[in-house]
């Protein structure tokens, strides 16, 4: 199931999200996602800002998982991958993603040192250009090289088509942890929770015909939100809207 919620959340635990959903489909869950693009188009980029910096242990700071891209867009998804030895995460914070609709809601592992998300917009015409998709707070714990990666990452074209966009290299980050006194980024804190009912099944959702519920199908309904395409309505009510993603969702 999914849900929207403002966001954030600590230790571990899931926290709702802001629009609409408890998660996009179960095949992004394990981000197993099989589509295979006939088309890659290099014009978007995933990265962590910042790249480098020295903290002090037993401090906080902040990076954010920012995208870029010159076309519209409008599915995210990846895995984050830090050290757990010198770092664990203490809140997660996507108030102001550019994502307001999230397949699997940010979950991570200090013990295994991941985080894993899947998302996107239902803005009309996709996202483009340049924000936040989710900024993480971090304590230090330890003295050392706390290395931040971004591991698998995706980002789909607002083409109806679900194609993938072929992405720019991403750079590890890098943070220096010592005992000595750092300046340190600062961060912010949200703690409002809105909770999201999500329709029961209905028609079909294989919106491509290829017989797999998946990422292609959510960015095919993206384009067409807000249109009367009965295609798309499937609780019936003569229009294609939040309803009826709802029930995309909880397929």
């Amino acid at each position: 199931m999914f849900k929207n919620t403002n966001k954030k959340f600590l230790k571990g635990t899931v926290a709702p999200v802001q629009l609409l959903a408890s998660a996009f489909i179960a095949l992004i869950a394990i981000f197993g996602v099989s589509t295979i693009p006939l088309n890659r188009i290099t014009v978007s980029e995933m990265r962590i800002e910042p790249l480098d910096a020295v903290v002090e242990i037993n401090k906080s700071f902040d990076i954010e998982i920012v995208v870029d891209s010159k076309t519209p867009v409008n599915v995210f998804a990846g895995e984050l991958r830090f050290d757990p030895t010198v770092l664990r995460i203490k809140l997660i914070d996507y108030n102001t993603s550019i994502a307001d609709l999230w397949a699997e809601l940010p979950w991570y592992s200090n013990g295994e040192g991941t985080l894993t998300f899947g998302g996107g917009t239902t803005k009309t015409g996709g996202f483009k250009g340049i924000d936040t998709l989710i900024r993480v707070t971090f304590e230090t714990i330890n003295t050392g090289k706390g290395v931040i990666s971004i591991n698998n990452p995706r980002i789909l074209l607002h083409d109806g088509l679900g194609t993938d966009v072929e992405l720019a290299a991403t750079n590890d980050a890098i943070f220096t942890i010592t005992n000595t006194q750092a300046n340190v980024p600062a961060g912010t804190q949200r703690n409002q929770i809105t909770s999201y009912r999500v329709a029961k099944e209905v028609p079909n959702t294989d919106l491509n015909g290829d017989g797999e519920q998946n990422l292609v199908d959510i960015s095919i309904f993206m384009l067409n939100m807000a249109g009367y395409d009965p295609r798309y309505d499937f609780n019936l009510d003569g229009e294609v809207g939040l309803k009826d993603l709802n029930i995309l969702l909880s397929k």
